[in-house]
C-alpha cells in the first residue's frame, strides 16, 4: 500500500503510529504526509480508538456538499423545493450535484496540492541546518586557506633567503677556488710539459729534455723530469720537467714556440716517427680544464687563436683584434 500523497511504501498496515486511513475513501496517508500542519497536530491528539473515525479533508468537503446548500433566504428566482421532511429548509435542485463534485474535485487537487508544499516546507529546517554546516565547513577551509597562504609566504621568504645564501656562498667558492689555483699554479711557475714524445722502455726523461733543449737553442739542465700521467694504449705520457727558474721556464717555452717547425720526434731519434711533439707550460687542472672549454666554444663562436702565456689563457677574435683573458666560466660567457 503506497501513501496517496507521496505515493511512497506505507510499511506495514498495522503500524497505526505512522499511518493515517481515512473513514470514508479508506485512503491512507504519512502522518507527516497529512494536509495541513494543525491537521496533522490534531491527529496525533487522538486515541487510537478515534483515529479509526477520522476523515481526510477531501471526504469532509464532499459529506458537506452532499448535506445541500442552504440558505436563508430565498433569491427571487424560480426553485422546485422538497420540505417533506418539515424542516422548511431549501435544499438544492438536483441540478446542482455537477457543480458539487466539481468544487469537491477542485478542493481535493487544491489540499493535494497543499500537502506537498507542507512536505517541502517542513523538509525548510533540514536544509537550513544543512546550509549551515556547509557554512561552518566554508569557514574552516577558509582559515586552512588563510594558514596554507600564511605558511607559504614564510617558505616564500626562506627559500628567498637560501637562494641568496646560496649565490653567496658560490661567489665565496669560486672565489676561494681561485686563490687555490693560484696558490696551486704557484707551485708550478718553473715547470714545463712535453707533449707527444714517444715513450720507450729504460728511457732517460732528463736527457730528452736536454736534447729538445739543444734543437731549440735552449741548454737546460733539469732538476727533474719523469712521466705522469696514466698508461693509455698508442699514446705517450707527457713528461714533465722542472726548470731552474720561472724565467727559464718562460725562455725554453718561448723558443719552442719559435722554432715549432723542428719539433719533430725524429729529430730526437732516428727510429722515432716523423711527428710533431709540443712543450707547454704546466697548467693546474682547473687550468687545464677551463682551457679545453675555451677552445670548444671558441670553436663555435669562430674565435681563431687561443693560446697560454705565463699560465695565463689568451684569446684573439682575429688576427688585429683584441686579446682577451680567460680567467673563470664567467669570461666565457663574453667570449
Amino acid at each position: 500500500m503506497s501513501c496517496n500523497l507521496c505515493e511512497s511504501d506505507l510499511g506495514s498496515p498495522h503500524n497505526k503510529k505512522k499511518t493515517a486511513v481515512c473513514y470514508g475513501c479508506k485512503k491512507s496517508w504519512h502522518i507527516r504526509c497529512i494536509s495541513s500542519t494543525k491537521e496533522r497536530e490534531n491527529y496525533q491528539k487522538l486515541k487510537i480508538e478515534s483515529r479509526s473515525q477520522w476523515r481526510c479533508n477531501t471526504c469532509k468537503t464532499a459529506k458537506l456538499a452532499a448535506v445541500g446548500a442552504i440558505s436563508d433566504e430565498p433569491d427571487g428566482s424560480e426553485h422546485e423545493c422538497s420540505d417533506s421532511d418539515g424542516t422548511g429548509r431549501i435544499l438544492a435542485k438536483p441540478g446542482d450535484g455537477s457543480d458539487t463534485q466539481q468544487l469537491a474535485s477542485d478542493i481535493k487537487a487544491l489540499l493535494k496540492t497543499v500537502n506537498k508544499i507542507n512536505v517541502k516546507v517542513d523538509k525548510i529546517p533540514s536544509i537550513e541546518h544543512q546550509l549551515s554546516e556547509m557554512s561552518t565547513s566554508l569557514d574552516f577551509m577558509n582559515e586552512k586557506y588563510e594558514a596554507f597562504l600564511s605558511d607559504m609566504k614564510v617558505l616564500q621568504e626562506k627559500v628567498t633567503t637560501l637562494n641568496t645564501e646560496n649565490r653567496n656562498l658560490k661567489e665565496t667558492v669560486a672565489v676561494l677556488q681561485l686563490k687555490v689555483d693560484h696558490l696551486e699554479q704557484d707551485t708550478r711557475k718553473a715547470n714545463i710539459e712535453l707533449h707527444c714524445i714517444p715513450e720507450t722502455p729504460n728511457e732517460n726523461c732528463a736527457e730528452i729534455v736536454k736534447s729538445v733543449g739543444n734543437l731549440i737553442g735552449r741548454q737546460i739542465s733539469p732538476k727533474f723530469a719523469h712521466r705522469v700521467g696514466v698508461h693509455q694504449r698508442g699514446q705517450p705520457r707527457v713528461i714533465l720537467a722542472g726548470t731552474e727558474s720561472s724565467t727559464e721556464r718562460e725562455n725554453f717555452v718561448n723558443a719552442a714556440r719559435k722554432h715549432k717547425d723542428y719539433l719533430r720526434s725524429t729529430k730526437l731519434h732516428t727510429s722515432w716517427p716523423d711527428a710533431r711533439f709540443f712543450v707547454n707550460e704546466n697548467l693546474t687542472s682547473y687550468r687545464k680544464q677551463l682551457l679545453r672549454r675555451t677552445k670548444d666554444i671558441a670553436k663555435e663562436k669562430g674565435v681563431q687563436f687561443v693560446w697560454t702565456r705565463d699560465f695565463k689563457i689568451l684569446t684573439r677574435k682575429e688576427e688585429n683584434a683584441k686579446v682577451k683573458i680567460i680567467s673563470n666560466e664567467t669570461d666565457l660567457l663574453n667570449l
